[in-house]
This record gives structure tokens, C-alpha cells and sequence, in this order.
């Protein structure tokens, strides 16, 4: 009986055995989408049909009619000849494109214009519960009740262009909810649209994208953190949360052509540029620094009780007022008074042109050298995240 016993005994040399979990994983395939008939489908909604997740999807030039969903298949979708060249025309009164059934991180459309899209209740792009990344995309002439709308989700607008033409019935170009909406290298025209991105109940992230709307609230961050970088916003920036210290958004190396509005909220802004409007705070935390304030009405204006407005090593031209609301800042705080010779203001051209008084003025420390290892220069083009890149 020991005999038998020592032979079942578990030796830890010994290998554990684990059962199989599922088939094995197929090699991801490559499938080709031609309307002209030289691939495997004509059309795109076959070639998702077809395809497994992990697969590419090659889509040649050509106007395909049709809106997509991806069907919970985390595929990529790339066009062979770019936006220019390949067009996917939405089915009317649904999105043109749509990914709401657990898409994994490699959702991928690539190379697209989207054509129309939405109706009632309907954006025109939906995502929910996924993860996609739309890249290389032009989105116009859509009606949805947004444009681009995703809840729970993750979504990546990489270099897209949502031109003038969308009008959502909402009002909203881009929103993101309870999830992490991210754009990056994009522009974004707002046309009648009152709000051109809203990042709520989530995070958000803006990184070299401008922002065309000049009537209209270019974006807001409302109930989340955020990080905004080297961007442009002809139109008003805004930020509410629900209370003054926590969800900070950060802003680096960028432009404001409408100003910024602060309302129970925190916010940090380092080297930026205000043109024609300031900043404005209602119970809310703001510090401003290594930043131009000109040509403004109110260059800071803080209203209401509680809160705080904190501006150092900043620069002030040509203002009706400096602050509306309390001491003038120059003279405090290594706050400076002079004209920036900024090299073509008119032409949105904020480069510090030479003699600036803005040149290695900024906030001291090697955290806030300039690309080049010299000192912080004021204003969006200083920093370690100016707003020409070089980082």
C-alpha cells in the first residue's frame, strides 16, 4: 500500500496538465474588398460578415453604400487609396459606422470618408462597450443626433477632419461618455453646431487639434479630468466639475481664441496663448503660468466666492483690463507687461519674433525648459509641450 501510494505522490518536477480553453486561435487572414470585382468582396458589410477578429480587411477605392457595424469582431478596415479615393455612404437613418458589441483595443478604421449618417436618435457614429480607433477620416454631411457618440467606450480620432457640413440635431460634434475620448492631429469645423467636442463623466485628451468655432463652444470638459496639448480653439474652451479641487484638466502649449471659463472646476494652464478673450472663473481653481494674455476685454476675471485665480510668469498686452475682478497681476508674481512681437498675430502666427520680452522669461526649472534645453519662453511655443511639437 506505502508502494502504491509513493507512486501516485506529486513530485513538483512533475509537469501540471491543464485542459484546453477553447479552439486554437486562427492565423489572422488578410481579405480584399474591390466594388470593381478584382478582390474577395464587393462589398464591405460581406467582408465583415466573413471576417474573424484579428483579421484585416483591404478595402480598394471606391464608393461603397452601405453604413458598416463591426459586429463584436475587433478587425482592422483599411483602405488601399486613402480618404480621398474611398467613400462609405450611410444607410439613411442609421450611423455609418458602428461598434457596440465589445470591439477589442485593434478596432481599426482606416483611410475614409464617411458620408452621412444618423437620424432620430441615431448618431452618426456610434460606439458603445468597445474600443476603435478611426484614423486618416474625413466625416461629413451627417444629421445624427451627434456626430461621433461613444458611451462606456474608448475611442480614438487619429489626424480626422469633421468638416462644416454635420448638423446634429443635439448639437454635439463629439461626445464621449463615461469612457476616454482621445483626438489627436485633427480638425474639427463646428458649422451650426453650438459644441464641437464634450468629454463628461469620463476623461478626456486633445492633442494638436484645432478646433474651427468661432460662434460656438469649441470644447468642454465637464465631470472628468483632462489633458489638453499643443492646440488651437477659435471658440470658447469650458470646464465644470463638481467641485473646485478635483478632476484637474491640464492644459500645455496651446491657443485660445475665445477663452477659457473655469466653473467648479481645477484647472492648470502652462504656456498658452489668450488672443482677444482671458480667462473667467466661477468657484473654481486655476493657475495660470508662462502664459500671454492680449487684446482681451478682461484678461482673467474671477467672480463669485471661493475658488482662486493664480497667474505667475505671465506676460499682458494691450488688455482693456488686466483683471476685472482684482489687482492688476503685472508687477506680482514675475508678471511681465509688453508687447510679445509675436511674428503674424493677425495670420494666428503666436512665434515670439527676436527682442520679445516673453524669450526665457517663463517659469524657472528643468522642468520647464524649452525643447531646446534653454529657459521656458511665455506662451504657446515655450515649454516642453509647445505647440509645434519637437518633443
Amino acid at each position: 500500500m506505502l508502494a502504491l501510494l509513493a507512486a501516485c505522490a506529486w513530485s513538483p518536477e512533475a509537469p501540471i496538465a491543464r485542459p484546453a480553453v477553447g479552439p486554437p486561435a486562427a492565423k489572422a487572414r488578410t481579405l480584399t474588398v474591390d466594388c470593381a470585382g478584382a478582390g474577395e468582396f464587393l462589398d464591405l458589410v460581406s467582408a465583415i460578415d466573413a471576417a474573424d477578429s484579428g483579421d484585416t480587411i483591404e478595402v480598394a477605392p471606391c464608393t461603397y453604400t452601405g453604413s458598416i457595424d463591426f459586429r463584436g469582431r475587433e478587425v482592422r478596415i483599411v483602405s488601399t487609396g486613402g480618404a480621398a479615393e474611398t467613400f462609405i455612404v450611410a444607410t439613411p437613418e442609421t450611423p455609418v459606422v458602428r461598434a457596440a458589441r465589445g470591439e477589442g483595443p485593434g478596432t481599426l478604421l482606416e483611410g475614409f470618408t464617411l458620408v452621412g449618417g444618423g437620424g432620430v436618435d441615431e448618431p452618426a457614429v456610434e460606439e458603445q462597450f468597445s474600443a476603435l480607433t478611426l484614423r486618416d477620416v474625413t466625416i461629413t454631411g451627417s444629421a445624427g443626433t451627434v456626430t461621433v457618440y461613444a458611451r462606456s467606450a474608448m475611442i480614438t480620432l487619429d489626424r480626422v477632419w469633421i468638416d462644416a457640413t454635420n448638423t446634429p440635431s443635439e448639437g454635439l460634434l463629439i461626445q464621449g461618455r463615461r469612457g476616454m475620448v482621445a483626438v489627436k492631429d485633427s480638425v474639427i469645423e463646428c458649422g451650426a453646431a453650438p459644441i464641437g467636442y464634450m468629454a463628461e463623466h469620463g476623461a478626456g485628451f486633445l492633442d494638436g487639434v484645432t478646433f474651427s468655432c468661432p460662434d460656438a463652444r469649441a470644447a468642454e470638459v465637464f465631470h472628468c479630468p483632462g489633458r489638453v496639448q499643443r492646440s488651437t480653439f477659435d471658440g470658447q474652451f469650458y470646464v465644470e466639475n463638481e467641485s473646485a479641487s478635483e478632476e484637474t484638466t491640464v492644459v500645455e502649449g496651446s491657443v485660445f481664441l475665445g477663452g477659457l471659463e473655469a466653473y467648479f472646476a481645477s484647472v492648470e494652464v502652462h504656456n498658452a496663448v489668450f488672443w482677444g478673450a482671458g480667462v473667467t472663473t466661477r468657484s473654481a481653481n486655476v493657475s495660470v503660468d508662462g502664459s500671454i494674455f492680449a487684446g482681451a476685454v478682461c484678461a482673467l476675471d474671477k467672480q463669485g466666492a471661493g475658488g482662486s485665480l493664480q497667474v505667475e510668469y505671465s506676460l499682458f498686452h494691450d488688455n482693456q483690463a488686466n483683471h476685472c475682478a482684482g489687482a492688476d497681476p503685472v508687477g506680482q508674481g514675475d508678471n511681465l507687461a509688453g508687447d510679445p512681437l509675436f511674428v503674424d498675430a493677425a495670420a494666428l502666427d503666436f512665434t515670439l519674433g527676436a527682442g520679445s520680452p516673453a524669450i526665457d522669461a517663463g517659469p524657472p526649472g528643468a522642468s520647464w525648459l524649452d525643447v531646446d534645453g534653454s529657459p521656458n519662453d511665455i506662451g504657446a511655443w515655450g515649454g516642453p509641450f509647445r505647440l509645434g511639437g519637437g518633443w
